[in-house]
């Protein structure tokens, strides 16, 4: 009878154990519908061939709305329209953002892109950013600070 009863208490000391009294928690999830808010700064440079190579410094900011699937720890989703403000050498100018999104999180990190920027965090809901595109003519590379708020 002693035996059975404590293999019945290691049984449900096992079944049990935990660090949380109240027993596992569930992984967090970024599935929502979210706004995300950024500022990034960089540079465009110009390169015609035999013409003089120009750089123009960039900033953009602004919301975005974005919708995010969250299965597993892989993230799919889209920032659908919205309007940003980007300043291209003192010529401010109104540009529509919108695409397609992938990316992984973990418990306590995300790294999604978009296909032109990649967005990293150590938490969940913001982080920095690095923007990065180049055609036969141009550079552009902007980084700076990304954050979703519900």
């Amino acid at each position: 009878m002693r035996k059975i009863f404590i293999s019945l208490c290691l049984l449900l000391a096992a079944a049990c154990g935990s660090d949380n009294p109240t027993g596992p928690v569930a992984p967090p999830s970024l599935t929502g519908s979210w706004t995300m808010t950024f500022t990034m700064a960089g540079e465009i440079t110009l390169s015609y061939p035999g013409e003089p190579v120009f750089r123009y410094p960039v900033s953009c900011t602004g919301p975005v709305p974005v919708a995010i699937t969250d299965t597993d720890g892989t993230l799919t989703g889209a920032f659908q329209v919205g309007t940003i403000i980007c300043n291209v050498d003192g010529d401010v100018q109104q540009v529509d953002w919108s695409g397609p999104l992938s990316g992984k999180r973990t418990n306590k990190s995300v790294t999604f892109s978009d296909g032109l920027c990649t967005y990293t965090g150590n938490n969940l809901t913001s982080g920095t950013a690095v923007c990065v595109d180049t055609a036969t003519y141009y550079l552009f590379t902007m980084d700076g600070t990304w954050k979703l708020l519900p």
